[in-house]
């Protein structure tokens, strides 16, 4: 069985998010999923990326998350 691997560009989670805020307009509050320790990425390093990218809540699935 071949191992999977996701590698995470944090450069490009930010440019995301800078285009949805761009798009939604001012005074729209962004949210971004990071379950599942941010479906496995790493929910530290990702979240802490988007919220200085300007995502205004994190949500999350359950509150131990």
């Amino acid at each position: 069985m071949r191992a999977t691997r996701a590698t995470i560009d944090l450069g490009r989670i930010r440019e995301n998010i800078t285009g949805l805020a761009r798009i939604s307009g001012p005074g729209v509050a962004l949210c971004m999923a990071v379950k599942a320790n941010a479906y496995g990425h790493g929910l530290v390093t990702v979240a802490h990326t988007a919220v200085k990218a300007g995502v205004s809540m994190l949500g999350a699935a359950t509150v131990a998350e």
